[in-house]
């Protein structure tokens, strides 16, 4: 494993991190939530929810990024595994182009509801008013990392160093282990 390659899992790890760290401060704040609706009654915290969606908002958009570079995606194993070797490459490479051209749209469009949003200066309803931009650009910076797992890719396919022969994560765990965090 070269530098590069390093270099990407690393950021893997640290997207596990964040993503893990965000659902951690949803469970809190959602559990608080409960609580205090239950027990505390008139608290007036108006704004939990809203920072848990937008919380969960983020963890799942980065996850994204972190399944494509563990190539954990939904892949139809059955018509796969009969693919030869050739056909498997030249069906990597069309899902990876295709992969990189709706990111690039995404994050394209996705910017232009963020400079909208700031623009309009959209803030939400809650005692915080949270300007809904780091809500939108959520969509635009997790697909910018997945562009990045994206290219990393195409550089493995083109230099011959991606597995082919396995398409589910069941047989990458068997093969290589769990690299979950």
């Amino acid at each position: 494993m070269n530098t590069i390659d390093r270099l990407f899992d690393g950021l893997d790890r640290l997207i596990g991190w964040v993503t893990a760290a965000l659902l951690a401060v949803a469970y809190a704040l959602s559990l608080f939530g409960l609580i205090e609706r239950y027990a505390i009654s008139g608290s007036g915290t108006d704004w939990i929810y809203e920072v848990v969606v937008f919380g969960l908002v983020w963890a799942i958009l980065l996850s994204i990024s972190r399944i494509e570079h563990r190539r954990a995606h939904i892949r139809m194993d059955i018509v796969w595994r009969r693919f030869s070797y050739s056909s498997k490459a030249r069906a990597e490479l069309f899902i990876l182009l295709l992969g990189l051209a709706f990111s690039v749209f995404l994050i394209l469009s996705g910017w232009k509801v963020v400079q909208d949003a700031m623009m309009w200066n959209e803030r939400t309803d809650s005692s915080l008013r949270l300007p809904f931009w780091i809500y939108y650009i959520s969509l635009s910076t997790s697909f910018s990392v997945h562009v990045l797992f994206v290219l990393h890719r195409l550089s493995l396919l083109s230099r011959g160093k991606m597995e082919l022969e396995t398409g589910d994560l069941s047989s990458e765990i068997g093969k290589r282990g769990d690299h979950s965090d």
